[in-house]
């Protein structure tokens, strides 16, 4: 029931939360990073090549 509580409450911004939140936030931060790096690096290429 709590776990149940925690993952509908994941998304939004609840101040009981924030350090959840704030980790939250860095890991999708990574992620999206992650993410758009090869794209960078393509555009980059693309440029210099």
């Amino acid at each position: 029931m709590i776990s149940f509580g925690k993952v509908r409450n994941a998304g939004l911004p609840a101040a009981s939360h924030e350090p959840l939140d704030v980790q939250r936030v860095l890991c999708v931060a990574a992620i999206f990073s992650l993410a758009t790096l090869p794209l960078l690096l393509s555009v980059a290429l693309s440029i210099w090549g």
